[in-house]
């Protein structure tokens, strides 16, 4: 099946809603309908095979250069998802139609939070100082995949608790059960923890940290840029408690109640708006996602924690105090290669510097193209 034309990076909805309503609903909401999987999706040379519980819905190579494939992804891990799926980008090296034997390390950049946010923030964000994109300029002479999916809008990362299965929410398990093993079987990747990282902006800076605390065995490296670790700080937990509406979601989703309301900290005037606000969660569920009670997790590895110097800035100020207390707490259990410094900018453009400088010694830190 090819679908190199007609299906760009925002499908149509008559093109989504083309099929007929058992098929095309069912198949929306990641339910299996028994129809015969598809062998395989073809785009610009590349072919994409269905597996790990991931069904390939639109591919696309679509830059100048063919180093961009825009992916759609169906799952029963996220369901009810616009677009028909959760989105990938994914960013090829250079050389890697004519080196047809070569095979890369992988980078997984994960996205920040909010109603507008998805896969292409990475994408589409601009160089300091300039109107070209950051992604495409940094990463032109480097030999690595650069693997960017939606990561929510406002869930985190995590996998949410709730009761729907038509409103299914499992990032975590979508990321790393799936994605990762997925894209080992659908692109040339070294496919060894040596040759992986996960770098992440804002919320997607937390999500980075929380799945090496889940999964340590997946990845060698991990950025953190303008990101807080601790759960079990009472601000980010009346954020998290919050912030899943943008989901879809009632408040509590993910882990409940927080344990002590506090929004002293939280600059999203959307909180205030969601009553009741509940007190009284449970610690131990909130630890269950904390980086901080997983600090084995990121024994071996090389973390790096950058924020931006801005004190002012109601998402930045939280983060200058909790990413040099992660650092302690790392460097106390024993992980010896650990970055933790601040650049300048506020939480918007404090990643347009911290990227750039992070990502040459990322690389280096992992397994060679070979």
């Amino acid at each position: 099946m090819d679908t190199s034309h007609g299906q760009g990076p925002h499908p149509s909805r008559r093109r989504l809603l083309g099929a007929t309503l058992t098929g095309a609903a069912a198949t929306g909401l990641g339910i299996a309908t028994g129809a015969p999987a598809r062998a395989a999706t073809r785009t610009g040379g590349l072919t994409f095979d269905d597996g790990y519980g991931l069904t390939v819905r639109a591919a696309q190579r679509w830059d100048w250069e063919h180093r961009l494939v825009y992916l759609r992804l169906g799952t029963r891990e996220v369901t009810g998802w616009g677009g028909g799926g959760p989105g990938v980008n994914v960013l090829l090296p250079r050389n890697y139609d004519t080196d047809a034997d070569k095979r890369y390390p992988v980078v997984y950049l994960f996205h920040g939070g909010g109603d507008e946010a998805d896969f292409r923030m990475w994408h589409t964000m601009t160089a300091k100082g300039s109107d070209r994109s950051m992604l495409l300029d940094e990463t032109a002479e480097t030999e690595a995949i650069y693997v960017m999916p939606d990561i929510s809008k406002g869930c985190w990362g995590l996998d949410a608790r709730h009761e729907f299965i038509w409103l299914r929410r499992n990032w975590q398990t979508f990321h790393l059960d799936q994605l990762v093993p997925w894209v080992d079987a659908n692109f040339r990747t070294l496919g060894t923890p040596e040759g992986r990282a996960v770098l992440g902006y804002s919320m997607g800076g937390f999500a980075a940290v929380h799945h090496v605390a889940k999964r340590p065995e997946l990845f060698a490296a991990v950025s953190s840029y303008s990101a807080p670790s601790d759960v079990g700080h009472h601000s980010l937990q009346t954020y998290m408690y919050c912030s899943v509406v943008v989901d879809g979601l009632n408040p509590g989703a993910l882990l409940g109640p927080p344990v002590k309301w506090d929004a002293s900290m939280v600059p999203d005037e959307r909180i205030h708006k969601v009553p009741p606000i509940i007190e009284g969660g449970d610690p131990a569920v909130w630890d269950t996602e904390n980086p901080r009670a997983h600090l084995d997790s990121y024994l071996g590895k090389r973390i790096s924690l950058i924020a931006g110097d801005d004190t002012e800035d109601a998402n930045e100020g939280p983060v200058i105090i909790d990413q040099p207390q992660f650092a302690k707490l790392l460097r106390g259990r024993g992980v010896e290669d650990v970055t933790q410094y601040q650049v300048e900018g506020d939480h918007i453009h404090a990643v347009k510097t911290a990227f750039p400088q992070d990502l040459p010694k990322v690389l280096d830190h992992l397994t060679k193209a070979g």
